[in-house]
């Protein structure tokens, strides 16, 4: 016959519950089991510490009532013993006492004990303390089961999250990361993809608190990032259409700060806007300078509509291999457990001395784990290392399936005898807001037999549009960049006769020759400028006179034919589909 106390709950029923008693007094056990049973209360008995914990571990009692000062083991060690034991089970733990000491009476509470139950016993008293405390539990349960179904929603929805916003990123050793959410989600948002002329794009953003209300936030802008970049779009239309997202979408309160970087290894340059976010900071792997931080120069994104970012982003030029290093607030936020902040001065230092060494994020990483030890963090963590090396890399390149509306609504398909003709024209200041390539590709892309080509044909259409809109419409002399800080000084001057821009004109026309052999691409692109000479010019490009007309090299290479006609403000040239 089985006489354990788990045979006789099961006989008793479910309603009946089970109340274990630690006393090494007799007397005091017998009162209590007495009022207890009148409860309906099953009773198990110990005599010291020590034995209440092997009866907790074996029966998982409802209520424990334990006397402080016992032999072998005191109440105090045995109720901290019990409370690691049940975890997140809440079994009540009330100490019998004949003390009124306070000292004595704070220290059962510090000790992990829920009440008191003071000698000589009352039934009065007693019944009410049940009555509380079963009322407690039936709460903690309700709880606990809320709790539980939540930790298993924000699991599902974490899933989704990552595969929406974080499997679109790349896999690159260019761009290494730590990210250390203070919860299953994280309120910053980490974003890279490359463009299809091979640009590398990155987003860092810090959405206002962290968890999931501040991670919905990244559904949205990953979309944007993603879409925009494999299509080609600028920094300032992306962050345009985030901006604008964001402001409809979010409540008042909630905002991102952001930092978006652009890496142009053909030209050697880095593009960037830090809106509201810790410095930018520059680190050249080659030199013994000193790191360069560039502090924010905007608003966070989704707090100002219509903000025009065109004449906002800021430009860098690099000759050696260059390190972007990007950071939340969360970084210097760190806090130890006594609650010291990691701080900026500390940051720099470690950048100071490790930022050019190759582990430098496993350092940085390592540096922060043990600074934080085991404190629970106030703020998400993510710390970005971005590789500049003048050298151009091939990636496989997708392209998104959207079209803007505004630049459909100036494209122009025609069918012809012998194939398919595209014409858009761009006139005055619609060409500060609008680049037509990311059209035109989306429009090659329906098309049939052509996908592999799509990467050649958006490196000629960028590079004979930039033409026409930098040296034919904005007159643009390219030995600007000749210079030590020739680049920057140009994209500078682009940027301020751009934003002046309100008139000329950008003809394109692209023609599919299907039918017949070998099927051909015919591109012509005619702006308004004053054209430029064309035989010397070119002799200039291929003697490798200057830094200009690589562009232009490129074009020839990959393209049957290229001819300029008179006065150089036209350019056709011929691109094979079939050999």
């Amino acid at each position: 016959m089985d006489t354990s106390i788990s045979a006789f709950r099961t006989k008793a029923g479910e309603s009946e519950s089970l109340a274990l008693i630690v006393d090494d007094e007799s007397t005091n056990r017998l009162l209590l089991r007495a009022l207890l049973r009148k409860h309906h209360y099953a009773v198990i008995e110990a005599v010291n510490g020590r034995d209440a914990i092997e009866m907790n571990a074996k029966e998982s009692p409802d209520i424990i009532f334990m006397d402080i000062m016992m032999p072998i083991m005191d109440g105090y060690t045995a109720c901290k013993a019990i409370k690691r034991h049940n975890g997140d089970r809440f079994v009540p733990v009330v100490f019998l006492t004949a003390l009124n000491d306070e000292d004595a009476l704070a220290k059962c509470i510090e000790s992990g004990g829920d009440d008191f139950l003071v000698k000589p016993f009352s039934n009065t008293l007693l019944s009410s303390k049940l009555k509380v405390h079963e009322r407690n539990q039936f709460l903690h349960r309700e709880l606990r089961a809320l709790y539980d179904h939540l930790r298993h929603d924000e699991e599902i929805a974490e899933r989704v999250f990552s595969n929406a916003v974080l499997k679109n990123n790349i896999d690159s050793e260019q761009v290494r990361t730590f990210i250390k959410p203070a919860s299953l989600f994280s309120g910053d948002v980490f974003l890279s993809a490359y463009t299809p002329s091979n640009d590398l794009h990155v987003l860092l953003g810090d959405f206002t608190g962290h968890g999931l209300s501040a991670a919905i936030g990244a559904l949205p802008v990953s979309e944007v990032f993603h879409s925009m970049t494999r299509k080609g779009f600028s920094l300032a239309d992306i962050l345009f259409t985030i901006n604008e997202k964001l402001k409809n979408l979010l409540p008042t309160e909630m905002f991102m700060a952001a930092i978006i970087v652009r890496v142009d290894t053909k030209n050697r340059m880095v593009s960037y806007y830090n809106c509201g976010m810790p410095p930018v900071i520059f680190k050249s792997l080659e030199t013994e300078s000193a790191p360069e931080t560039v502090p924010s120069t905007g608003f966070p994104l989704g707090i100002v509509k219509g903000t025009d970012f065109s004449g906002l982003i800021q430009h860098k030029t690099f000759n050696d291999d260059l390190r972007i290093i990007l950071a939340t607030d969360g970084v210097s936020e760190a806090r130890n457990e006594a609650g010291k902040h990691f701080g900026d001065e500390h940051l720099m230092e470690v950048i100071n001395e490790f930022a050019a060494k190759d582990d430098f994020i496993e350092v940085m990483a390592n540096e922060l784990n043990t600074y934080c030890g085991r404190s629970e963090q106030d703020d998400d963590i993510s710390l970005i290392q971005i590789d500049c090396i003048p050298t151009l890399d091939v990636e496989t390149l997708h392209y998104a399936k959207s079209l803007d509306a505004s630049q459909q609504e100036q494209l122009k398909t025609t069918e012809t005898a012998d194939g398919v003709t595209f014409t858009i024209s761009l006139y005055g200041d619609r060409m500060r807001s609008i680049d037509p390539i990311p059209a035109i590709i989306h429009q090659i892309k329906e098309l049939s037999g052509i996908h592999e080509h799509l990467e050649a044909l958006f490196t000629i259409l960028t590079e004979l549009y930039v033409n026409a809109l930098d040296h034919g419409v904005l007159g643009l002399d390219s030995s600007l960049k000749d210079s030590p800080d020739g680049f920057y000084q140009y994209y500078a001057e682009r940027e301020s006769r751009l934003n002046q821009l309100d008139s000329g004109y950008i003809h394109i026309s692209f023609h599919i020759h299907s039918n017949i052999q070998p099927e051909t691409i015919s591109i012509r692109i005619e702006d308004s400028g004053e054209g430029f000479d064309i035989a010397n010019t070119l002799e200039e490009i291929h003697n490798g006179e200057g830094l200009c007309g690589r562009g232009i090299l490129l074009v020839g290479e990959l393209c049957r034919r290229v001819q300029y006609h008179p006065p150089g403000n036209q350019v056709e040239v011929e691109y094979l589909l079939t050999d």
